[in-house]
């Protein structure tokens, strides 16, 4: 039996040859906004509509993940930036307005853009931050999964045509769901130690809370969190739609079943912190 090949490291995203441009000199020049509102969340738990609806409400600037890897690496050879913490200084910037910089960001993406957690609090040490999670991980990992095998992503970009040929090519693979299970759980646990060791304090939310909720009062709710006035808010509506299927539930169904064992560790790791989620209903009740 042969052994089993290492897998590459990923490229580096940055050149460390990199010259800065004047451009980059100009956006270094502008003030950094007054504060940052750091929204950590897991994939296909809610998160681009929740940035959606922010972004429309006129507060927040651009919302979005500003630290995925998969984009750092074109806007930094643009701009001639080298490393990270300049990145960093950098997207505050150009995605925020003058009173906040709102980002989404996962712990796959810290460890990936930043090297390690404490560079990446050093970066943004906010006691302001929120977290979005999503109560059925297994609903989660089949969403993700489908997501990744079929090549559909979020609604927007979805034609009722394209929805329907994804969903009869999106077979059944237990061993996928699992592996997209322990993908987010990681980033649930790696999450959940960065919240201890820097003492954060952060909005608890999950998919089943948010989504449930009119985007007014999701907005109101992590503006009045970050320490900002609502005001008067334009009427919005969000583009995205849920693209959950039957087949999805169906899925679902059979891997709880059939998983049941290997989910109950799962489970009972996750318990503490399902228990920790605020209750959004109530709180927007105060509103």
């Amino acid at each position: 039996m042969q052994p089993e090949a290492k897998k590459k490291p990923p490229p580096p995203i940055f050149d460390l040859d990199a010259q800065p441009t004047r451009r980059l000199d100009k956006i270094l020049l502008q003030p950094r906004p007054a504060k940052e509102l750091v929204i950590f969340f897991t994939p296909r738990s809610g998160s681009t509509w929740l940035s959606d609806v922010m972004q429309k409400s006129g507060l927040f600037g651009q919302v979005s993940e500003a630290f995925n890897p998969n984009f750092i690496g074109k806007r930094a050879e643009k701009l001639g930036i080298s490393n990270i913490r300049d990145y960093a200084e950098v997207a505050a910037r150009i995605f925020g307005n003058e009173s906040i910089f709102a980002f989404e960001v996962t712990a796959h993406q810290i460890r990936r853009s930043f090297g390690k957690g404490n560079v990446f609090f050093s970066a943004f040490p906010s006691e302001v931050s929120s977290w979005l999670i999503r109560r059925d991980i297994v609903g989660q990992a089949i969403s993700l999964s489908k997501m990744v095998s079929t090549q559909l992503s979020h609604s927007p970009s979805a034609t009722a045509e394209s929805r329907a040929a994804a969903d009869a090519r999106f077979d059944y693979n237990p061993e996928d769901i699992k592996k997209w299970v322990s993908h987010i759980l990681l980033a649930e646990r790696l999450t959940e130690d960065w919240i201890d060791d820097y003492g954060l304090n952060p909005l608890r939310m999950c998919y089943e809370q948010t989504t449930r909720l009119t985007p007014d009062i999701m907005v109101r709710l992590m503006a009045r969190h970050a320490g900002m006035d609502c005001g008067t808010l334009p009427a919005f509506e969000p583009a995205h739609e849920k693209l959950a299927s039957a087949k999805n539930l169906a899925f679902a169904e059979r891997f709880q079943t059939e998983e049941a064992e290997w989910l109950k560790a799962v489970e009972d790791e996750r318990a503490p912190w399902l228990a920790k989620l605020d209750d959004l209903d109530a709180m927007a009740g105060t509103l």
